[in-house]
């Protein structure tokens, strides 16, 4: 049997909110993360609009931000909501979610499903 890791914790980093409690928290509200694009001068494009990460960067979750600094965007954006879902499946871990790290640690059956192959 093989074994497979499950992750429990979620992390996020969007134009919505960094973090999952303020992202699901604007959501709620119908908060909208477009905007005036800041990132650069937009001025000749079609549009000027855009949703953009604003007022983040990856030392926000615990990252060293001159070891990312050569990296892209979307990659600090990655590790930063990567680094968030460890931090909250810690959390749970401890706390009342106990179970859940019991019985993802167990192997996964597996599966009865087939493939057929065209030929």
């Amino acid at each position: 049997m093989r074994k497979r890791v499950v992750v429990t914790g979620m992390g996020c980093v969007t134009p919505l909110g960094t973090s999952v409690p303020q992202l699901w928290a604007n959501l709620k509200e119908g908060k909208s993360g477009v905007d005036y694009t800041t990132l650069f001068d937009a001025s000749n494009f079609p549009t000027q609009i855009s949703a953009e990460v604003r007022n983040w960067t990856v030392a926000n979750d615990g990252e060293d931000e001159k070891v990312w600094a050569k990296r892209g965007r979307h990659t600090k954006f990655a590790i930063g909501a990567a680094r968030q879902a460890v931090k909250r499946f810690r959390r749970a871990r401890h706390g009342r979610s106990r179970s859940l790290w019991r019985v993802s640690r167990r192997p996964a059956k597996a599966s009865k499903t087939s493939t057929t192959s065209a030929t």
